[in-house]
């Protein structure tokens, strides 16, 4: 099973499987030098080409958006806070009540201060 004649016949079929690499090899190698010749040597990559990497950029990007998004709601919460206490502390400071006198059919406003 693993003698030489088994090792042979693995190395034959290895041998086989590379043929139409190594015929394509030749075609190959004058392209690689005909574009250095000409000084414009370049190579293809496709940026994300792994689903793992799309996927990790679409998480992050995700992930960036609902930190911006909580930030924001953050940052308006903590201004109207303050300026609905600023309000608050307006209006509580003087507080005007109306009266109206059924006696004398008059009405007048009462200033009361807090």
């Amino acid at each position: 099973m693993f003698g030489p004649a088994a090792l042979r016949r693995a190395a034959g079929e290895d041998i086989l499987k590379l043929g139409p690499i190594l015929r394509a090899l030749p075609k190959r190698i004058d392209r690689i030098a005909a574009s250095m010749e000409r000084d414009e040597p370049g190579v293809n990559v496709r940026l994300l080409a792994a689903e793992r990497d799309a996927r990790f950029l679409t998480r992050l990007v995700d992930r960036a958006i609902v930190a911006f998004i909580s930030a924001a709601i953050a940052l308006t919460s903590a201004v109207l806070i303050t300026v609905s206490a600023r309000l608050w502390n307006s209006v509580t400071d003087r507080v005007v009540v109306a009266v109206h006198d059924t006696r004398n059919d008059e009405a007048f406003e009462l200033l009361v201060a807090i």
